[in-house]
C-alpha cells in the first residue's frame, strides 16, 4: 500500500511538473501596427461573433470596422473608448490577450490610421 501511494505521488509530481500555463509566446509589439494586418484579425477572431452586420452591436467586419470606429468616435489619439472597453475585459468571456491589447493601443497612439 505504501508503495502504491509513493508511486502515485511520483506520477502526480511528474505530470504536474511538466505542465506550464506560460507556454504562449507573444510577439513583441514596438511600432508600425497596421489596421488591416494587425487589428482586423483581432476583430475577426474575437469580436465579429456579436459585431457583425445585423448583429447585436455595430459591425466590426473587415469591410466596415474602420468606418464604424471613426464615425462613432471610438478611436481618437486623446480618448479611445475602444481601448477602454477592451482593457476592461470586453468582449465578455473572451477577453483579449496582452499582445492584442498592445497592438490596439499602439495602433491608436500611431494615429489610428486605416493602413
Amino acid at each position: 500500500m505504501k508503495h502504491k501511494i509513493s508511486m502515485f505521488g511520483w506520477l502526480l509530481a511528474l505530470t504536474l511538473g511538466g505542465c506550464s500555463y506560460n507556454d504562449i509566446e507573444y510577439e513583441e509589439v514596438k511600432e508600425g501596427v497596421s489596421f488591416k494586418k494587425d487589428i482586423v484579425p483581432i476583430f475577426e477572431t474575437n469580436c465579429v461573433s456579436c459585431h457583425k452586420e445585423n448583429g447585436m452591436a455595430f459591425s466590426l467586419t473587415s469591410d466596415m470596422a474602420y468606418d464604424k470606429l471613426k464615425s462613432k468616435d471610438l478611436v481618437t489619439k486623446e480618448n479611445s473608448i475602444l481601448l477602454e472597453k477592451v482593457k476592461a475585459g470586453h468582449p465578455r468571456g473572451n477577453a483579449l490577450n496582452e499582445n492584442q491589447l498592445k497592438k490596439i493601443e499602439l495602433w491608436i497612439k500611431e494615429g489610428a490610421l486605416e493602413n
